[in-house]
Order: C-alpha cells, then sequence, then structure tokens
C-alpha cells in the first residue's frame, strides 16, 4: 500500500499526515476579486461547512457571511463537495460575501473586484 505524506496549508498549518494514494486529497479554487484560493480538500468526506471554516481561518470573514457558488448554485453547509457536484479537483468555485440581512453581493462583482474610486478626485462633492 502507497502512502504520501500531505502537508495541510489550509486549516491545519503545519500538520502532515499519511494517507493512502488512492485517497490523497484533491483541491478547489476559491475565487474572489481577481484573487485565488487553493484549498487541500476530500471530495468525498469534507462538507462545504469545513470549506468555509477554512476560508474564515483565511480572511476573517465569518462562515455565515459567505456563500460558495459553483456555477449559479449556492452551496448547502452540510453538504458534502462531492455531492454538490465537485467530482474532480481543481473546481472553481465564486466567494460571495453578505450585503446584508439575507442579501449577497452579486457573483460577477465578486470576481471583478470592488468598485474603483475616480484617480482624479472627479467623484469628489463641491466644496460648499
Amino acid at each position: 500500500k502507497v502512502t504520501v505524506s500531505v502537508l495541510y496549508w489550509c486549516g491545519r498549518l503545519g500538520a502532515s499526515a499519511s494517507v493512502p494514494m488512492s485517497a490523497a486529497p484533491s483541491y478547489v479554487r476559491i475565487k474572489r476579486h481577481k484573487q485565488t484560493i487553493f484549498l487541500h480538500c476530500d471530495l468525498h468526506n469534507d462538507t462545504v461547512l469545513v470549506l468555509k471554516e477554512r476560508i474564515e481561518k483565511l480572511t476573517d470573514v465569518p462562515v455565515l457571511q459567505q456563500r460558495l457558488l459553483l456555477g449559479k448554485q449556492a452551496l448547502e453547509l452540510n453538504t458534502s463537495l462531492y455531492d454538490c457536484g465537485i467530482e474532480k479537483e481543481d473546481a472553481e468555485l465564486v466567494l460571495v460575501l453578505a450585503t446584508g440581512e439575507d442579501e449577497w453581493e452579486d457573483p460577477q462583482e465578486a470576481l471583478e473586484g470592488p468598485p474603483q474610486a475616480p484617480a482624479d478626485g472627479a467623484g469628489d462633492k463641491p466644496a460648499a
């Protein structure tokens, strides 16, 4: 039986574990504001909640203020990644954040980034 030593750099910084080669962890890509977070995961056993907890450790954004999208589908907290339709590694998820109670960012805005302020000050209010 072949084993491989894997470094979990998200959620368990510095912790290594030996796992059978057939169960070697996969990864998913979490995209937001032109940035990508790569998270190692077990597609069959890790849930969306586990991913959100890892994201919270990296970004300080609470789990309940995060929504992960696979395409246009919002992923449910207690569902395994595999059951959400993530069947192979390198899946791309979009992270959108709550903007209010039951209100969420537009996914396209979450990918493109926050609006830029005018560089020339044209958006400033005139002095009174």
